[in-house]
């Protein structure tokens, strides 16, 4: 957002008010979905401490308009200290030095995720593909890759990066996919090419395939977890919860195929890291 605020500046007087713009679903916070709407004048105080990002992982962004501006700022509110800041004014990335407080290991990432997405995302954009991923794990000439921006944070990494390995020692070429917001057309069309779902995640990139790792907690909820999976690219069960043997993946991945809802005519299961393929 701040490598637009020049633009914002030098278009004022065609545009010379910015709309508040929240992704409006459930992930979204109650306080940034209160502020959606908003329109204020491009040199209103409230951007000097509003200009998204306005938390860690914030999807917000902001919208020029000609629309009326509202009368009111919203009243104060409980956005964290270090986000209260508009980086192409005071020339700093954080309003305050982020590790006074203690940060976590995970805060630490994800501060650090989300400054590389506000500040380089057109710089991103013009790095070649290959260059945005580093190797992760190899063997042989196959390798495991892993982008740049990916949450290493997340509580299912781990299990992805266990089928990455286990897809690299099959000879092939695996790689660890970030989530990117569908409102990123260039980043996304650049990462993941040829897929063609515009608001979906996949997991993983194997050999121009996309897949998305799920570890239900229970041998019953299998077939629901690959339904989901297969929103994103072909379901790969990860048995962490449970123990499968042959004959039960073959009656589960029956179940899969049998499904409505299941899009695909492939699924994975990976258990005692082995990955087990079965086709329709």
């Amino acid at each position: 957002m701040a490598d637009n605020w020049k633009t914002f500046e030098h278009d004022a007087d065609l545009y010379p008010n910015l709309k508040y713009s929240a992704i409006q679903d459930s992930r979204t916070r109650p306080e940034h979905q209160k502020w959606h709407g908003i329109i204020l004048p491009v040199n209103h105080p409230f951007w000097n401490t509003h200009l998204p990002p306005n938390d860690y992982g914030c999807r917000c962004t902001v919208i020029q308009t000609d629309d009326t501006a509202d009368k009111h700022a919203p009243e104060a509110d409980s956005i964290k200290d270090v986000f209260k800041n508009n980086p192409a004014k005071t020339g700093k990335l954080w309003h305050e030095i982020v590790y006074e407080k203690n940060f976590t290991d995970k805060q630490e990432l994800r501060a650090i995720r989300t400054t590389i997405r506000e500040w380089f995302a057109p710089t991103l954009n013009k790095i070649k593909r290959a260059n945005l991923f580093f190797v992760k794990y190899q063997q042989g000439q196959s390798t495991v890759t892993q982008h740049i921006l990916v949450d290493t944070t997340k509580s299912d990494y781990e299990e992805v990066l266990e089928v990455a390995t286990a897809f690299a020692n099959q000879g092939k070429q695996a790689e660890l996919l970030p989530e990117i917001d569908y409102s990123e057309r260039k980043l996304r069309n650049k990462i993941l090419q040829k897929y063609k779902e515009f608001t979906k995640n996949p997991d993983l990139r194997v050999n121009d395939l996309y897949y998305d790792v799920k570890a239900p907690k229970s041998v019953g909820k299998i077939t629901k977890n690959a339904n989901t999976a297969s929103e994103q690219g072909i379901a790969i069960i990860h048995t962490k919860y449970f123990k499968l043997d042959r004959i039960s993946m073959d009656e589960k991945a029956e179940g899969i195929f049998e499904s409505e809802f299941y899009h695909h005519s492939q699924v994975y299961f990976f258990t005692t890291g082995k990955l087990h393929h079965f086709t329709k």
